[in-house]
């Protein structure tokens, strides 16, 4: 757990042999019981298994390609969204799981099919807050192509959200500025990492102490005492310390697989 946020782990491609088509599941319509609490009816919703169909990444480019959800998942999903609708403040989590394969593509086959899921809840008439997240390929996960639910809260949303964009750039802006001169803003653009950043831990907004010697951040001025506003281009000046430097620990270590590629 980071600060007050239960950060999920952070997903990345599998960069081991290739292994491109992915098994298939037999599964089941979910039961939600009648005459429970609403936390209760929640609780079965977001045990419903959501499959979808297995492909060749040989072939299937996400970037192109849509991948199809199994029927009993647009079934579990229509009973999913009955719940949802019945709890609009209630925000979610739908996590993207493939797997094998361990190709490059896992990762974003594992974000379009959590968004195909929420956009069919959206489609139902949701109105919930829900994120989208892809846990790409891990080892020791045998379930198979699919999504899985959970609750979560509105800030929660917000950081998975931004911690995916940072899963697929190809530079990290990260925004400082002088306490001394706070009016002033410095917008940097890292394009390789490590970046050569030391900031003083805890502290928020997170400040910069010290720029490693001949490191990208030294290479593009970065000041020791420096406070981070921004990373890609998104406002952090509300949240502490953790959740943060989370995010640049993030976009840092998608600098360092684009260089791997």
């Amino acid at each position: 757990v980071i600060g007050n946020q239960a950060h999920l782990p952070v997903a990345m491609a599998c960069c081991c042999a290739s292994v491109n088509n992915e098994a298939e599941v037999i599964e089941g319509a979910v039961e939600i019981p009648q005459g429970v609490s609403p936390a209760e009816r929640l609780q079965a919703a977001l045990r419903a298994e959501l499959f979808f169909h297995g492909v060749d990444l040989a072939k299937f480019d996400p970037e192109v390609h849509e991948n199809k959800m199994k029927d009993v998942t647009k079934e579990n999903l229509r009973r999913v969204a009955e719940v949802l609708k019945e709890n609009p403040d209630q925000c979610i989590q739908i996590c993207g799981y493939c797997g094998p394969p361990q190709h490059g593509r896992a990762l974003l086959l594992s974000l379009q099919r959590p968004r195909l899921a929420r956009k069919y809840l959206q489609d139902l008439g949701c109105t919930n807050s829900i994120a989208a997240y892809p846990m790409g390929y891990t080892l020791e996960d045998k379930g198979g192509p699919r999504c899985e639910t959970a609750p979560c809260t509105a800030e929660q949303v917000v950081h998975y959200e931004a911690e995916v964009e940072l899963m697929f750039i190809h530079e990290l802006p990260i925004t400082f500025y002088d306490p001394e001169r706070p009016e002033e803003a410095h917008r940097v653009l890292f394009h390789k990492a490590p970046l050569g950043l030391r900031f003083r831990v805890g502290a928020a907004p997170i400040t910069l102490i010290m720029v490693d010697k001949s490191s990208p951040a030294e290479q593009l001025g970065v000041k020791p005492g420096w406070k981070v506003k921004e990373i890609n281009d998104r406002e952090v000046l509300g949240f502490g310390y953790e959740e943060t430097y989370h995010r640049i620990r993030v976009g840092s270590k998608t600098l360092k697989l684009n260089a791997m590629k």
